[in-house]
């Protein structure tokens, strides 16, 4: 919850999430929960949901150089996202009601609007954590897999350009576990920046 960006929790309740993260943090390394996943034969089917919690840094994230980095990308993201949808039929097009033209016009007002007030989940807690898990996912080869089966290494290595030095270098380390690493394409470094201001599960599919 405290990294959706379809839930607004009370700042007095993100405060106190934050805390128990931290407290978690400071009592546990992350080859600790490696151990203890393999005495269980613990098997993740996808690591989507971590990722996405190192994405999830809230509004400590909009500085002045990143505001550029994302205005500079939106446009470039809009254009390879909109790419990606079939389009529809001439037929379809034309069999539009003025009712339905109407619903898609409101369907796009909500969405600008939406769009001038992002949400930008999470909190500098909640990446600590992500890093964190990632820091231990990467450390076994079956999650290794995981990671490359489902195109993540582009997001990560975007990721580390937005990091502090201290969780850039445990990320980095645990890339470094990953042979020819190749620079992200245009796409998912948009995508990447976007999911600052939306939770990378929103962009992750597009």
């Amino acid at each position: 919850m405290r990294s959706s960006p379809l839930v607004a929790l009370d700042g007095d309740i993100g405060v106190a999430v934050d805390q128990l993260i931290d407290m978690f943090l400071a009592k546990h390394i992350p080859s600790q929960i490696s151990q203890w996943e393999e005495s269980l034969s613990f098997v993740w089917v996808t690591m989507v949901p971590l990722v996405h919690l190192a994405f999830a840094v809230g509004k400590k994230w909009k500085n002045p150089a990143d505001q550029a980095i994302w205005k500079s990308t939106n446009v470039e993201s809009q254009c390879a996202i909109q790419s990606t949808q079939p389009l529809e039929s001439t037929t379809t097009l034309e069999a539009s009601t003025d009712g339905e033209k109407s619903a898609a016009s409101d369907r796009h007002s909500e969405s600008s609007s939406r769009s001038d007030q992002p949400p930008w989940p999470g909190s500098m807690a909640t990446q600590r954590l992500g890093i964190f898990s990632l820091v231990h996912m990467l450390s076994i080869e079956d999650n290794r897999q995981l990671a490359l089966s489902e195109n993540l290494l582009p997001y990560l290595v975007c990721l580390l350009w937005h990091l502090n030095s201290d969780d850039r270098d445990k990320l980095r380390a645990s890339l470094a576990n990953f042979k020819g690493l190749s620079p992200p394409p245009l796409k998912i470094a948009a995508k990447s920046v976007l999911a600052f201001k939306n939770g990378l599960d929103v962009v992750y599919s597009f």
